[in-house]
């Protein structure tokens, strides 16, 4: 017997299939993204608002992992960061815990839920002169959509890399 049948056979999974990106143990749905917006580029004030939902089922969000390209990265502290983020279920205010590492913030829900509504407000959002100059003349405009990456947290689930895609307006 090898140690992946000894795996299943005591009960207990094998950790690291579990953790592979992708295995998500059969028909289980992946969580999406929608109602992704970037506003205020231009006067370099942005406001970034996303929504996040489980997978079908009886999946639940634990935490949300948000990475920014460099043209528009997260600034200031973790405490900083916290006071500029929203979490909201169905127009009320989710408590969570927010902390930032290099260009990534975390944030994790002290209240698991099936959909959050994610805003970060401009003071936790750094725009650069040349994105918001390339974005200010609307007939010349340069850049119309910024990329990056939203990792979502379920539990009983491996984590999801979902492709965050903000139309820029200003």
């Amino acid at each position: 017997m090898t140690d992946m049948d000894d795996n299943r056979w005591s009960g207990t999974p094998d950790i690291g299939a579990l953790q592979q990106p992708g295995n998500r143990g059969g028909n289980v749905p992946k969580p999406t993204l929608g109602h992704v917006s970037l506003v205020g580029v231009a006067p370099r004030s942005a406001t970034l608002r996303f929504t996040v939902a489980a997978g079908k089922g009886f999946s639940i969000l634990k935490a949300i992992k948000v990475h920014l390209p460099r043209a528009s990265p997260f600034r200031g502290r973790s405490t900083r960061i916290t006071r500029s983020i929203t979490v909201k279920l169905d127009g009320r205010k989710l408590r969570f815990h927010a902390s930032r590492k290099g260009a990534d913030v975390l944030i994790a829900l002290a209240r698991r839920t099936s959909v959050a509504q994610v805003t970060i407000r401009s003071k936790a959002i750094w725009v650069s002169k040349k994105l918001a100059k390339s974005v200010t003349h609307l007939k010349h405009r340069h850049v119309h959509k910024l990329r990056g990456v939203v990792m979502v947290f379920e539990v009983g689930h491996p984590a999801t890399k979902l492709k965050l895609t903000m139309g820029v307006r200003r």
